[in-house]
């Protein structure tokens, strides 16, 4: 009895550790779904996070490129107004003094006209035809003239004389006596970049005659490092080419 006594509660004392082993067994493997569980939600959790990151570096890579190109364009932009104030200052200097120079010579026309009048009604003839003989005043006019045109075309394209020499030997290219000054030639060249072509309309306005213009634009096709017969066209397509 003492025996089966014994044998018994062995029994049940293992019958009760298998259960608690079971026990054991059933929450751990709870507990082992429920880490599972909770590390495949933070495991997607987390790969949106990754995917939303992505995003938005891919969105702040793209905005900082916007913004680059903003800052480019604004740039672009700035510089374009600059140039553009540049030339409205440059053309409305050129204005001006085309209008200066109008006043200025109708003034001295006016004062050139009062002093003969006051000649013939002081009775001297003889002054007064010597005076009108004179080109003293035509010249200063002219040299008026040319300066402003001379002004105004090189404020245009300040690089002219140097684009025009390189299509000349290197020997025979054709130099200023000064700043914003251009030579007879360099004058009639500018006209034909102007598109002016023809010799007789240069050379109304330059006031020379049509073979004196002739005979300076041969002498320079004859400089050319150029064909002869395309230089001229070559000078007129200069700024558009």
């Amino acid at each position: 009895r003492a025996q089966t006594m014994a044998s018994k509660n062995f029994n049940d004392r293992l019958q009760g550790r298998i259960y608690l082993l079971v026990m054991i067994l059933i929450f751990l493997l709870v507990a082992m779904v429920i880490v599972c569980v909770q590390f495949g939600f933070l495991y997607t959790k987390n790969k949106r996070k990754s995917v939303l990151l992505k995003q938005i570096l891919h969105s702040n890579v793209k905005q900082r490129m916007m913004i680059e190109r903003d800052l480019r364009v604004k740039q672009h932009t700035k510089e374009a107004n600059m140039r553009l104030e540049e030339e409205l200052k440059k053309r409305n200097a050129n204005f001006l003094n085309d209008y200066l120079l109008i006043s200025r010579y109708i003034s001295e026309e006016a004062r050139f006209r009062k002093k003969i009048f006051n000649l013939l009604v002081a009775g001297k003839l003889k002054v007064a035809i010597k005076k009108l003989d004179e080109s003293s005043n035509a010249e200063n006019c002219f040299g008026n003239f040319y300066h402003q045109f001379d002004t105004a075309f090189l404020n245009l394209h300040p690089d002219f004389v140097k684009r025009f020499n390189q299509y000349l030997d290197p020997d025979k290219q054709v130099q200023t006596s000064g700043p914003n000054t251009l030579s007879i030639e360099l004058r009639i060249y500018a006209l034909i970049s102007l598109g002016v072509t023809d010799s007789t309309s240069i050379a109304d306005f330059l006031h020379y005659s049509p073979q004196t213009i002739y005979n300076y634009r041969s002498k320079i096709r004859h400089s050319s490092s150029l064909p002869q017969k395309n230089f001229d066209e070559t000078i007129e397509k200069m700024y558009y080419s």
